[in-house]
């Protein structure tokens, strides 16, 4: 009798702990990405600020380096709210962001840049507000040789929301 007695605690206790909901991440008004941007088969280091207008708006900056040389753009971004899923349950949204700015290199490579692109952000540990940060990005140079313009991939490290 005891020992159903503890097994039926056991379960009822472990049962209660699993219904418990996930924590709500909160989305700070400014995130920082510092990561790698892979383009033109090469690669180039990128830093990015991003201030939140609400949880799924926010306007966001970018500075990137290259062997096609250095870039500036800004732009907006619209993001889904943070949902959990997988075993165990792990934090993360979807984006979709448009970006418009100036490169500078040599005569090639500089010029204007207009930036469509889609991503995720997944929290790696939501306490302490770190996550990995990918996305896939279409940069168009327009009046530049057709070889400039093509798909970049960034990975990197998310910095900011947080449970």
């Amino acid at each position: 009798m005891r020992v159903l007695s503890v097994t039926v605690f056991l379960l009822v206790c472990a049962s209660l702990a699993a219904a418990q909901p996930e924590p709500p991440i909160h989305v700070p008004p400014v995130e920082v990405v510092a990561g790698v941007a892979i383009e033109h088969k090469s690669a180039g280091a990128l830093a990015a600020i991003s201030g939140n207008l609400t949880r799924n708006i926010g306007i966001v900056s970018e500075v990137g380096t290259s062997p096609d040389g250095v870039s500036l753009v800004a732009g907006a971004r619209v993001s889904t709210a943070f949902y959990y899923d997988g075993k165990p349950p792990i934090p993360g949204r979807f984006f979709a962001q448009i970006m418009a700015g100036r490169q500078s290199g040599n005569s090639a490579t500089s010029g204007s840049i207009v930036q469509p692109g889609a991503g995720a952000d997944v929290m790696l540990i939501p306490r302490r507000g770190l996550g990995l940060h990918w996305s896939i990005d279409y940069r168009f140079m327009p009046g530049a040789p057709p070889d400039r313009s093509g798909t970049r991939f960034v990975v990197g490290i998310l910095l900011g929301p947080r449970s």
